[in-house]
């Protein structure tokens, strides 16, 4: 009789983790996607490039950014991003500029490269 309850308390603790073990593989690290656009018809060019954090990310990116040239002015320099979430930076460049590189480095050692963007 024992034997039979202590089986039956061990599959109700089975199904009760089963039941709580999510359906996706959670990510071991922030991960983060990147894109960029700009409209080079202005004079400077208006760009954005825009973070997005996957919503299976175990944390907040908490970034700042490098840019390349120096002199680019961006609208916003550092910033966090919660799992699932944005962050958009607009900046300005002069043709002679272009191309731009940034670089995202976050709290945890993530580190993200735009690559050229070309304006």
């Amino acid at each position: 009789m024992k034997q039979v309850i202590l089986f039956l308390f061990f599959l109700a603790i089975l199904g009760l983790m089963t039941a709580c073990t999510p359906s996706w593989p959670p990510l071991s690290k922030v991960s983060i996607q990147v894109s960029s656009s700009c409209n080079s018809t202005t004079t400077p060019a208006t760009c954005s490039v825009k973070l997005v954090n996957d919503p299976r990310s175990p944390q907040a990116f908490n970034w700042k950014v490098v840019v390349l040239p120096s002199d680019i002015h961006l609208g916003i320099s550092s910033g966090t991003i919660t799992p699932g979430g944005s962050n958009e930076i607009d900046f300005q460049a002069l043709h002679k500029q272009c191309p731009v590189n940034m670089t995202f480095t976050g709290s945890d050692g993530t580190v993200v490269k735009t690559g050229n963007i070309n304006c």
